[in-house]
């Protein structure tokens, strides 16, 4: 029986495009396809799971290949990462166009994220697991513990339940990448 390699994924566009939850396209379909086909010797499984347990099998040191994960020093300690690992966009605080004035009296203006964590009357959605790049990593783990952040435990549709939870005012703001841009621009 040949080796296995399990290739995981989250539904996060345009990273990895999904239809009922299996992978169909997207960057890093394409990407996963062309290793793929370097590693002829292997059984290919793809599978849809949460960033918390990609990073559980690879700490038990499980056969995987993930495309797309930020470098962390923690991630680093279990992990090999090519180079480059990820391109993309700079991270955007996304919220309602009727909650800004909450926010900033500039629209135009930076907005501090040390600062929002702060404000109680503001709710914050963090995801489980998912790393922003290591100075936004490091203001979201000063304000952890703080009662107005939710937690999005499943991160296999991260993109789209953001968006539903911040249209169902359950959260007032979240960060993003690329994911939130491809969903509003696909939504109108």
């Amino acid at each position: 029986a040949e080796e296995s390699i399990v290739w995981p994924y989250v539904c996060y566009e345009p990273l990895y495009v999904c239809r009922d939850n299996t992978l169909i396209d997207g960057i890093g379909f394409h990407v996963i396809r062309q290793v793929q086909g370097q590693l002829p010797g292997y059984a290919h499984r793809e599978m849809l799971m949460p960033i918390k347990r990609i990073l559980d099998f690879a700490r038990k040191g499980e056969h995987q290949i993930f495309y797309g994960l930020y470098k962390t020093a923690d991630r680093e300690t279990y992990l090999r990462f090519s180079l480059p690992c990820r391109i993309s966009i700079p991270t955007f605080i996304v919220t309602k166009k009727s909650k800004i004035s909450q926010f900033t009296d500039n629209p135009s203006s930076p907005v501090s994220l040390d600062r929002l964590l702060t404000d109680s009357r503001l709710r914050f959605l963090s995801a489980k697991s998912v790393s922003f790049g290591k100075g936004i990593d490091e203001i979201l783990e000063k304000h952890q513990d703080n009662k107005n952040i939710t937690i999005l435990e499943d991160t296999t549709q991260m993109g789209k339940k953001s968006l539903m939870m911040l249209t169902g005012n359950r959260v007032d703001y979240f960060l993003s990448l690329d994911s939130t841009n491809h969903n509003i621009r696909r939504q109108g």
